[in-house]
């Protein structure tokens, strides 16, 4: 009986020891941000920071959430979001003068366990007076419902001025591309993409939500015409090694109503990509970086710039056209004339390696781009071994096609 008396009053320690484990656990990490916000060198807040996230991260995850409802920081700002799992936590680097730079985590519940996303955000804020108009900053949370679905949105505001800085329309999308991302995600995978594929499809289907503004979503890339009536939204999902496919849609607005075409990625079935017009249901799947606005005879062109998978030892972009006929989307048109052929589409292939401009100059109002050679030329064909070899092509639009001109000079763009 005595022993047992002394192994209850020993448990009762340990329990008593972990909670105040876990408390001192919470404290630590506040009390840490407390050194980091003294940092003056951005280079040593990166670092400081990257070390201090992954302990922050390990104590949200495994603190109770009645120990989180009680803890009451000094210095980082933290969010319930009503009604829901998920929490915020917030800090905020001054910098320059009027410049600032949010660091947040946020905890939330996924298929029964807890897991920490974290996020870097950097934001200016205005002068008043030579003075910055907000120095201290809160969020907000607020919802959108679209018939059985709720998007859950936060956002960041200034408390002097209540100016808006940054904000989610989908704090729960946000964290669901993260996992998709997270190598080392144990869960189900199918499960996380068809609910990351619901809530973009609420996204992209609402008319009152397509003109709002999705850049919180850094893992998909969201392109808009100038008249804002199309946006093209392409993101990567990883697979197996350096693999992936890519996923996306083409959204059109008709009066109040959103037309969305689904892309599918059918790369392996593709034998001939630079000689192809392929549909939505057949796409030559990329993640595009850039829409061109091109016009011809009454006619608006679609050129998009984009890159696919790396595998290890090959990366490949690509110049690519977005057509349509009737409420159906095509990619692939004969408008890259070379000297002696033409193509439907410009892919280039190159070493994982080496790094390859391509993008659209406004200014010139032409496409830019690295040309590409074999370090050797007995590698000719091996892609693996190609890069930039420091000389410059270029398309320019001429009557509904893009020319290619080779060897220019980028300082005065002219075919040699």
């Amino acid at each position: 009986m005595k022993a047992f008396k002394q192994f209850l009053i020993l448990l009762a320690f340990l329990m008593q020891a972990g909670h105040c484990s876990a408390a001192n656990g919470l404290d630590a990490i506040d009390n840490q941000v407390a050194s980091l916000l003294q940092e003056s060198d951005r280079g040593r807040f990166a670092y400081g920071f990257s070390n201090w996230v992954n302990q922050a991260k390990a104590s949200l995850a495994a603190a109770e959430p009645e120990k989180l409802a009680h803890w009451k920081p000094l210095h980082i700002q933290q969010m319930w979001l009503p009604d829901s799992s998920m929490q915020v936590f917030s800090i905020f680097k001054p910098w320059e003068q009027n410049t600032f730079e949010m660091k947040w985590l946020v905890r939330f519940v996924y298929q029964g366990k807890v897991r920490v996303c974290d996020f870097s955000d950097e934001f200016k804020v205005p002068l008043v007076k030579k003075m910055a108009a907000d120095s201290t900053f809160e969020m907000v949370s607020s919802f959108f419902v679209n018939d059985h679905n709720r998007l859950e949105s936060i956002s960041l505001q200034g408390v002097t001025s209540a100016n808006h800085y940054l904000g989610c329309i989908d704090l729960r999308t946000l964290v669901l591309f993260e996992l998709l991302h997270d190598r080392s995600f144990e869960g189900d995978k199918e499960a996380l993409l068809k609910e990351l594929n619901d809530r973009l499809m609420v996204l992209w289907s609402d008319n009152e939500l397509f003109g709002r503004d999705w850049s919180c979503f850094k893992r998909m890339i969201t392109l808009s015409t100038a008249d804002k009536n199309m946006r093209v939204c392409t993101y990567l999902v990883p697979t197996q090694g350096f693999a992936s496919y890519v996923k996306g849609s083409v959204l059109l607005r008709e009066a109040n109503k959103i037309n969305v075409i689904t892309l599918h990625d059918r790369t392996a079935e593709i034998k001939a990509p630079e000689r192809s017009r392929v549909s939505s249901d057949k796409w030559y799947g990329a993640l595009y970086t850039d829409l061109i606005e091109t016009r011809y005879k009454d006619k608006t062109f679609y050129t998009l710039l984009g890159f696919k998978s790396n595998d290890g030892l090959v990366k490949t972009r690509l110049i690519d056209v977005l057509t349509f006929s009737g409420k159906k989307a095509f990619f692939g048109a004969p408008q890259f004339k070379q000297e002696r052929k033409t193509l439907y589409r410009h892919i280039f292939n190159y070493s994982s390696g080496a790094n390859m401009m391509l993008r659209y100059d406004e200014k010139l109002k032409l496409i830019v781009f690295d040309h590409l050679a074999p370090s050797e030329p007995f590698f000719t064909g091996q892609y693996q071994y190609y890069g930039p070899d420091f000389s410059y092509d270029s398309y320019r639009f001429e009557k509904g096609d893009w020319l290619l001109e080779t060897d220019i000079d980028l300082r005065n763009p002219k075919v040699r």
